[in-house]
């Protein structure tokens, strides 16, 4: 890679997936809100005033419990409506190249309700249907799937792919940062509808006692999120993040041939379209990927985020193999990190950048959303040695 040449985020990652030179290695920057208000707070303020002051707050709150008018529950849950400004503007803060612009969840005028209760905040019938808990303090947890039975797979209507309001959070990222790489986002046609949609044991049994309905239902779910797709890029995406998770530690949900059966057609008709917009296809998918590799490359996927060493996947190993078709995003290990003292989370960054990074096809990327549990030195290493590696301490 080349070092001294100025080069645009955009340019960067384009020319990373095409294994051309850069000036250097491209970041990929995920946060939890959590974890983004508490590295705000103690690591690394954000440039504009106004967002630092909310994500002080924020995590004050958090910390703290609530406030005297505030109830427990809303102190743990309100950073989880800063997400959308952390991973779009905060992160190109701290020196990512890519920006992602959330698409996906969407209130419904006149049908999302919000109660505030003493130890939670109920989101009931967002834009899929679902009702969420806030007051976890890490996710939205469902606690109601508006599919129910076999049968709903077949009445259930998708949200409406043509409001522009959805998009609107693009061209104004767009605009903003015309230098950022720019990525909105959609679903697969796997994980969501067991991680949110049905309860996740009969979505998975489905696959065997129904698999028609299965099929006609993924089939959809790809057409929307094909739509979505095409509208994020016209509005100004340069990829479509792709969320859809095929795997836990060590083992695929779907066995790999079943896999390729259901899930892969859809995922690779996705893709396709993608492509026909101009635009580049990135997957996030947790859990272990490798009997999945040879695949992603047939189906023309650009790039695939995660790729978590914690799951069992070996990025030597794959990148070996793959590397010169298929450009990694990984290598900051945010979940084992935690438990790292920071030198041995620096060996380790270093130790990934050195398989790949000084031969294309590899943006260095958090291996998940970074949480508020990584400890405020590791955040400091992580980025300091990111920074050296950018630099060209590192070779």
């Amino acid at each position: 890679m080349k070092q001294g040449e100025n080069m645009t985020s955009r340019e960067r990652v384009l020319a990373v997936t095409q294994g051309k030179s850069v000036d250097r290695i491209p970041v990929f920057y995920w946060l939890n809100p959590h974890g983004g208000i508490k590295m705000m707070s103690n690591v690394r303020k954000a440039r504009r005033f106004t967002t630092q002051l909310k994500g002080q707050a924020q995590w004050k709150l958090f910390r703290k419990g609530g406030g005297p008018l505030i109830p427990e529950s809303l102190g743990r849950g309100l950073p989880l409506l800063f997400e959308g400004t952390l991973n779009r503007e905060y992160v190109r803060d701290l020196g990512s190249d890519t920006a992602l612009v959330e698409t996906w969840y969407k209130p419904v005028e006149g049908k999302t309700k919000y109660k505030i209760r003493k130890n939670d905040v109920i989101v009931k019938n967002n834009a899929f249907g679902e009702d969420y808990a806030m007051g976890s303090g890490i996710y939205m947890d469902v606690t109601d799937n508006p599919i129910k039975t076999a049968e709903d797979l077949v009445k259930y209507r998708f949200p409406d792919s043509f409001d522009p309001s959805i998009y609107a959070p693009l061209s104004a990222a767009r605009k903003k940062d015309p230098e950022a790489f720019l990525m909105g986002t959609v679903f697969g046609s796997q994980d969501y509808p067991g991680a949110s949609l049905a309860p996740m044991t009969e979505w998975m049994m489905w696959f065997y006692d129904c698999p028609d309905k299965v099929a006609d239902f993924q089939k959809r779910m790809a057409d929307w999120s094909i739509e979505v797709a095409r509208r994020c890029i016209r509005a100004g995406a340069d990829a479509v993040f792709i969320y859809d998770d095929y795997g836990f530690d060590n083992q695929t949900f779907l066995p790999p041939d079943l896999w390729r059966e259901t899930t892969y057609i859809h995922l690779k008709r996705i893709i396709d379209a993608i492509h026909e917009e101009g635009a580049l296809a990135v997957l996030h998918s947790c859990g272990y990927q490798m009997p999945l590799l040879g695949d992603y490359v047939e189906a023309g996927l650009d790039m695939l985020q995660a790729f978590q060493p914690k799951a069992g996947n070996d990025f030597k190993e794959a990148y070996g193999k793959y590397g010169k078709d298929l450009t990694f995003i990984t290598g900051i290990d945010v979940q084992q990190g935690e438990s790292m003292s920071p030198e041995e989370l620096r060996e380790d960054i270093l130790r990934f950048y050195r398989i790949g990074g000084e031969k294309g096809h590899h943006i260095l990327g958090m291996s998940h959303m970074m949480q508020h549990t990584m400890p405020v030195e590791n955040m400091q290493t992580m980025l300091k040695t990111v920074e050296e590696i950018q630099s060209g301490v590192h070779k």
